[in-house]
This record gives C-alpha cells, sequence and structure tokens, in this order.
C-alpha cells in the first residue's frame, strides 16, 4: 500500500501512547457516574437499542436512522476537564504529530488541500477568510497558507496546548469553541473542520455555531468516520474507532440530515479514506480479528495483498464505502 497506519500513527509510540491513554481512560470512568442521557446527535430520536459495551461506555444505535451515539455521555464540563488534562493528547502533541508531520503531509494534507482548493474553484467561493475549527497541531494551517489561496486563515482551537502549538507556528488562533465566538468585522467564507465533529456534546449546536461565522454561499468542508465504512463495519467493537473520545458515529445520510438542518445545503459526499484495508489487515495479522483462511478478505488482505491491496482500498474510497468521510456544504440559511 502507498498508504499505511504507520505512516501516520508510528508504530515505535505506540506502546507508549497506549499507556497515556489507558491514564485517560481510567480517569474518565472515574467520573460515568455523571454522564448525561441525550437524544440521538443527529435525528433528535429517543429511540435506540444498545450495541455494545466498552470501556464501560455504552454505544447505542439509533432506530429512526443510522447514527450510532455514547449514551449515556460525558457532560460539556466533563469533555473539557477530559482534553485540558488529557495525557494522550500531551504526548500526540509533543511525539506523535511531530515525527508524523512529513508523511501527514504527504498522504493527508496536501491531498486534502488540494481536494478543498479545488471545489472552492468549482464553486466559485470567494477567496477571503478560511477558518479551521479544531486544527490540532497546526499543519493544515501552515500548508494552507503556503498556497496564498486565501487572504487570511485563522484557527478555532479550544484545548489550551494544541492552541499555543499553532501560534508557535505563526497561525492566528482564537482559543474558545465555536459556539461560543463572534468574528469581528468579517466572517468566513470557508470552514474546514477535521476530525471534529465526532468528539463533541452536540455536533447540532457545533454547526449552528459554523454557520453564525460564516458568509452566506459560503462553503463548510466536515470530515469525520463513516458508520457505514469497511474498517468499522468489519471489526465492529474492536474497531479503535470506537473509544472514548468518539462520541457520535454517522453515516453519510445521517451527518448530511444533520447539516442541512443547520442551514447548509449538502453538495458532494465522499469517502477519500486510505487506510481501512491496512488496519484491518493490522488486526488479522495481530490475531485479534479472525477468519478463515479460505475467506473473501483473507485472500485480498493477505494472501494477494501485495497484488490486491491498493486496488481493493481505491474501490473502498471511490464507492463510498470507506470508514473515512467528507461533507461539502454551502450556507443557505442565516
Amino acid at each position: 500500500m502507498s498508504t499505511s497506519e504507520n505512516d501516520i500513527r508510528p508504530y515505535q509510540l505506540l506502546k507508549e501512547q497506549k499507556k497515556r491513554f489507558q491514564i485517560d481512560i481510567n480517569n474518565i470512568k472515574k467520573r460515568i457516574h455523571e454522564f448525561c442521557f441525550v437524544n440521538c446527535p443527529s435525528c433528535n430520536a429517543n429511540n435506540y437499542k444498545l450495541k455494545f459495551k466498552k470501556f464501560n461506555f455504552q454505544y447505542v444505535a439509533c432506530q429512526n436512522c443510522e447514527t450510532s451515539y455514547v449514551n449515556p455521555r460525558p457532560t460539556p464540563e466533563i469533555i473539557k476537564w477530559y482534553y485540558t488534562n488529557s495525557e494522550n493528547y500531551k504526548f500526540w502533541n509533543k511525539y506523535t504529530f511531530p515525527l508524523s508531520e512529513k508523511s501527514r503531509i504527504k498522504s493527508i494534507i496536501k491531498p486534502r488541500i488540494n481536494r478543498i482548493l479545488e471545489i472552492c474553484e468549482k464553486e466559485n467561493v470567494k477567496k477571503d477568510l478560511f477558518v479551521e475549527v479544531g486544527p490540532g497541531f497546526g499543519t493544515f494551517g501552515q500548508e494552507l497558507i503556503k498556497t496564498n489561496y486565501f487572504s487570511k486563515f485563522l484557527a478555532i482551537e479550544p484545548m489550551p496546548d494544541l492552541a499555543e502549538t499553532c501560534r508557535k507556528k505563526g497561525l492566528d488562533v482564537i482559543e474558545e469553541n465555536i459556539e461560543d465566538i463572534k468574528l469581528n468585522s468579517v466572517k468566513a467564507t470557508v470552514i474546514g473542520s477535521f476530525e471534529v465533529i465526532e468528539h463533541l456534546f452536540s455536533p447540532l449546536e457545533f454547526l449552528k455555531g459554523i454557520n453564525k461565522q460564516l458568509k452566506k454561499d459560503g462553503l463548510i468542508f466536515i470530515t469525520c468516520p463513516n458508520i457505514n465504512g469497511f474498517e468499522v463495519k468489519t471489526l465492529g467493537k474492536i474497531s479503535d474507532t470506537y473509544d472514548i473520545e468518539h462520541l457520535n458515529y454517522f453515516s453519510i445520510e445521517s451527518l448530511s440530515s444533520l447539516i442541512e438542518k443547520s442551514g447548509f445545503k449538502v453538495i458532494q459526499t465522499m469517502t477519500p479514506g486510505l487506510l481501512d484495508a491496512d488496519i484491518v489487515r493490522k488486526k488479522i495479522n495481530l490475531g485479534q480479528k479472525k477468519i478463515s483462511n479460505k475467506n473473501f478478505l483473507h485472500s485480498i488482505l493477505i494472501k494477494e495483498w501485495d497484488q490486491l491491496g491498493n486496488s481493493f482500498q481505491k474501490f473502498l474510497s471511490e464507492n463510498k464505502l470507506s470508514t473515512h468521510m467528507w461533507i461539502v456544504a454551502k450556507k443557505t440559511q442565516v
């Protein structure tokens, strides 16, 4: 495969990273008694069934739409406490992101930027202000600025450590939640939020906050896991996508519906993921996922990996079957 999980999550750091993550798990378990029940984050229905338990969390499936979600879930106060004190995020910020940055730029960031600019050109979007919500290590912002496509870039990052990292990279940063800010004189023409919405207590309020900061006819780019993607469907409960930080698990349809409820019109959906096959293959090789040696997946992911791995992942991506999804939408309502 041209891109592997090791490129963005270096194996040599995994052991220590998992130790840090276990500390976070143990800490938040102490506050499970403070969790609260919610309706479906997509359709707001209160009709769900338990799928499974993991980390003592309950992962449920909405019976009205395809969304899965953690219920009960940590309150906004607990979520803020968790990320402020997270050993896992401190480790990623200090070690994992810097070590994998070159690989991320090549395999994730530059293709992401190229795709965004291509869509912006097609939609004839004004090249004024690009806002990224949840910039993390700040790499996307750095690379986007180099293109000189937008006249200004602004990062919205409520986590103090990550906000400081972005500032050290020369990015303009507002250290608050998107729901709580008001851009001064100029609203954004494009807002991007990559792998953020799945972490949030209220995705609807988040999208409404984005709407308020965007000009009419401006675009949003939202990426997150796809509950119908190959990796999640194949691995189920043992998928690392199901973790204590991901509270919301949307399908393309359920997230599109939520985005349209928030004052947008969805104009494009895709799943350009690169890692489904590699992640599932790793689980098989580690003995965590059992498949027969006569199984169709065994032929593709193990026996004929060198010949079929790339084309299989390409098939998943092109047919909206990857676990990494994009939704592009235009603001239609104020």
